[in-house]
C-alpha cells in the first residue's frame, strides 16, 4: 500500500468494480494482467484526522519495527542500573550492538526480494551492473578523447561569455555517447544555440551575441520529455513498471531515483516521452494506473530548454579556484580507481579495500596516472590542504575587504577537469552533484553549471572587493557539499562480527544438514530430492555433486548479507526513520497539525457576545470605528 493510502480508501473503490476496472476495461473488454489493473482516474479523498477526545487511538505499529535506540540514560532506567555502575558501558555496548544486528536483519529480510535491494547488494547482479557502468565510462572516454583529438577541447572555457560553445560541446559529446559518426559531429558543431538555452547566462545580464553564421537544425538531435512517476512500491520490478509506460505512444526509456527512507522506501522514477505526444494526457492515464494495491502518480517534468546555469563568481577567485581544484582532482581519482581507470601498475582494488584506504588517508591523486591530474599537480601548490585553507581563513576578520584576484592557468585546468568529470563521470562540479544511470535519463548530457562572471569593481577607478565573511560562508559550504565524494567512511572487522556477518561453507552445512532427515536405523531422506539413503555422507555427497544451485544459492544470500553489512551508509529502519517517514505522510501532518477553531469541541460556557460602546460626549472623530 502506497504511504499515502488508507484501506478506507480501498474498500471505497472495491464497492463500485465495474467503475474502477476490476474485471473489464472501460471499453468492455476483459483485463488480462493481473499485477497491474487499470482503472478510470478519480479524485483522491483521505479521511478526516481521529478525534482529539479518543485517547485509546494509537498509530498502528510494525511487527517488525525495532523501536528507537535508548540513550544511556533511559536504558539505564530501564534496566534499574545506577548510572555511575561500572557494568553499565559495558551492558549498554552489547544492547547497541544487538539492536543493530535485530534492525540489519529484519531489513535485510523485508527487502531482500525487491529489485532495487538486490541490485545494489546481491553479489550476481552487483558483478552485473558494475560491469554495465564500466561499459559505459569506457564508452564516454572514448567520446572525449575523440573531441580532444579533433581539436574541439584546445580553447575549452567555461566562462558565460562562452557559454554558447559550451552547449555545443555538450551536444557534440551525447552524439559520439550515443553512437554518433563523424558527419554528425561536425553538423552538431555548426549548430545554431538558440538564447533559450543559455537563458540564465542572459539572465544573469551578460550580453551574448547571436550566431548569424551557425546552421539551424533543430531535428538534428531528438530530445524527449520527462514524466515524473512516484509513489512506486518497493516491491514493484522494473519491468513491471515499463509494461505500465508500453501501453502509451512515444515512450523510450526509464530511469529510477535511489529509494529514500522518508517516503517509506517507495521509489521515483521519470520516463522519457517523445515531444510530439500529448503528455497531459499520459500524466492522467498513469495516474489511473494501480499496481500491487498501490496509486501511481505522475506529473510532467519542468523542461525550461538550459543547457548551462551560472555558478557563483566567487569561483574565479585564486583562493576558491584552488579548493575546487584540489578537491576535483581528489573527486577524479577516486573515481578513475573506482572504475579500474589509469592503474598504470598497480592492481585493481576492491571497493571494501578503496574505502577503508581512503579512510585512512591514502592519497590517490599523488599515484594516479590520468593526464589532467599530473597538469593539476603542476598547477597546485604542495602545502594547499582543506582544513589548513579554512585556518587560514579564520584569522582575517569577516568585516575585512578582499581584493578580487583571478589566476588563468589555474582556471583552465579547472576548466577542463570540471568538463572531463561531467561528460566521462556525470558530476557536476559547481552543482555538487553526481548523476547514476545517466544513459537512462530521458537527455544526455542536458546540463551543466559554468563558472559566474567576475567580480566587478563598485566604479572605473576601484578596484573589485568583497567581504571577507562572504567568502568564509562560500568557502565552508564548498567544503561542506564535495567533502562526502572524496571521503568514505568502511565497518570495521570488529563491526561486521558484531552485526552478525554469514559465513558461506557454514550456510552451506547448514543446507545439508537441514536436508539430512533420519528415517530409521539405516534410511536417510534428502527433501530435496525425495530419494532415501544409507547415511549422512552419501547424502552431503548427494547435494553437494546433484543440487549445486541449492549449494550457489545459500552461498550467494551469505554473500548477499554481507555485502549489505559492508556498506557503511546501507538503508535500514529504525525508531528515527519511522518517525520520519511519519512526518512526511500527509494524513499524519493533518493529524499533528493544530485543531481549526471550528473543530474544536463547544466551551461550557457559552461566550458573552461582544457590544459595541459609543461615547456620546466625545468629539467626533474623523477614523470610522472598526466595530
Amino acid at each position: 500500500m502506497a504511504p499515502y493510502d488508507s484501506d478506507d480508501d480501498d474498500r471505497r473503490r472495491d464497492r463500485f468494480p465495474r467503475e474502477r476496472g476490476y474485471g473489464a476495461d472501460r471499453n468492455g473488454g476483459a483485463v488480462n494482467n493481473e499485477n497491474v489493473e487499470r482503472r478510470a482516474p478519480f479524485k483522491r479523498s483521505y479521511p478526516g484526522p481521529p478525534r482529539r477526545d479518543d485517547d485509546n487511538a494509537k498509530r498502528p505499529r510494525n511487527d517488525n519495527d525495532a523501536g528507537e535506540l535508548l540513550s544511556l540514560k533511559a536504558y539505564a532506567a530501564e534496566q534499574n542500573i545506577a548510572l555511575d555502575a561500572e557494568e553499565l558501558g559495558e551492558k549498554y555496548a552489547t544492547y547497541k550492538d544487538e539492536y543493530n544486528k535485530r534492525i540489519c536483519k529484519q531489513f535485510f529480510e523485508a527487502h531482500k526480494e525487491e529489485e532495487w535491494f538486490k541490485k545494489r547488494y546481491h553479489p550476481t547482479q552487483l558483478a552485473a551492473s558494475e560491469a554495465q557502468r564500466r561499459e559505459a565510462i569506457v564508452k564516454r572516454i572514448e567520446a572525449y578523447n575523440k573531441l580532444s583529438e579533433m581539436g574541439y577541447l584546445s580553447e575549452l572555457s567555461l566562462d558565460p561569455t562562452n557559454a554558447r560553445n559550451v552547449v555545443r560541446l555538450l551536444n557534440a559529446a551525447a552524439v559520439l555517447v550515443n553512437g554518433g559518426d563523424d558527419e554528425k559531429l561536425e553538423r552538431v558543431m555548426k549548430m545554431e544555440i538558440t538564447d533559450a538555452a543559455v537563458q540564465d547566462v542572459l539572465n544573469d545580464g551578460l550580453e551574448l551575441p547571436a550566431e548569424s553564421d551557425k546552421e539551424s537544425e533543430p531535428s538534428l538531435l531528438e530530445w524527449y520529455a520527462g514524466i515524473f512517476i512516484r509513489c512506486i512500491p518497493p516491491s514493484m520490478t522494473d519491468n513491471e513498471l515499463h509494461e505500465v509506460c508500453q501501453r502509451y505512444p512515444g515512450y523510450n526509456q526509464l530511469h529510477f531515483f535511489p529509494v529514500q527512507p522518508e517516503t517509506r522506501w517507495s521509489r521515483k522514477a521519470i520516463a522519457a516521452f517523445r515531444t510530439n505526444v500529448d503528455l497531459k494526457d499520459l500524466c492522467i492515464g498513469i495516474n489511473g494506473v494501480r499496481v500491487k494495491g498501490s496509486d501511481l502518480v505522475a506529473y510532467l517534468a519542468p523542461n525550461t530548454g538550459e543547457r548551462v546555469r551560472v555558478s557563483h563568481p566567487f569561483i574565479n577567485h585564486k583562493p576558491i579556484a584552488l579548493a575546487f581544484l584540489h578537491k576535483a582532482t581528489k573527486i577524479l581519482a577516486l573515481l578513475d580507481k573506482k572504475s579500474g581507470q589509469f592503474l598504470g601498475d598497480a592492481e585493481e582494488e576492491q571497493p571494501e579495500e578503496i574505502r577503508k584506504n581512503i579512510a585512512i588517508g591514502f592519497d590517490y591523486v599523488s599515484a594516479s596516472t590520468n593526464p589532467l591530474i599530473v597538469k593539476a599537480r603542476e598547477v597546485l601548490p604542495k602545502s594547499l590542504d582543506d582544513d589548513e585553507a579554512l585556518r587560514r581563513a579564520d584569522k582575517i576578520p569577516d568585516a575585512a575587504d578582499v581584493v578580487f584576484e583571478r589566476d588563468e592557468r589555474v582556471i583552465k585546468v579547472l576548466d577542463e577537469i570540471t568538463f572531463y568529470l561531467r561528460v566521462v563521470y556525470s558530476f557536476d562540479l559547481f552543482d555538487y552533484n553526481r548523476i547514476d544511470d545517466e544513459e537512462t535519463l530521458p537527455n544526455n548530457l542536458e546540463m551543466l553549471h559554468i563558472r559566474g562572471q567576475d567580480i566587478k569593481p563598485s566604479s572605473d577607478d576601484a578596484l573589485p572587493i568583497f567581504k571577507k565573511g562572504a567568502l568564509r560562508i562560500f568557502e565552508q559550504e564548498v567544503q561542506k557539499q564535495l567533502e562526502p565524494f572524496y571521503t568514505a567512511r568502511f565497518v570495521s572487522d570488529a563491526q561486521l562480527a558484531a552485526l552478525g556477518t554469514m559465513d558461506p561453507e557454514s550456510a552451506v552445512e547448514e543446507l545439508i544438514k537441514k536436508n539430512t532427515v533420519q528415517l530409521s536405523e539405516e534410511k536417510w531422506l534428502c527433501p530435496l530430492s525425495g530419494k532415501k539413503f544409507k547415511g549422512p555422507e552419501f547424502i552431503r555427497k548427494h547435494i553437494t555433486s546433484k543440487h549445486m544451485d541449492a549449494v550457489d544459492a545459500v552461498k550467494a544470500e551469505s554473500l548477499f548479507f554481507n555485502n549489505y553489512l559492508l556498506d557503511a551508509d546501507r538503508p535500514c529502519d529504525t525508531g528515527s526513520d519511522a518517525q520520519e517517514s511519519r512526518v512526511n505522510d500527509p494524513r499524519e501532518r493533518r493529524r499533528m497539525a493544530p485543531v481549526r477553531r471550528e473543530e474544536r469541541s463547544p466551551r461550557k460556557e457559552p461566550m458573552r457576545r461582544f457590544i459595541a460602546y459609543k461615547d456620546l460626549d466625545a468629539v467626533e472623530d474623523s477614523v470610522p470605528n472598526p466595530f
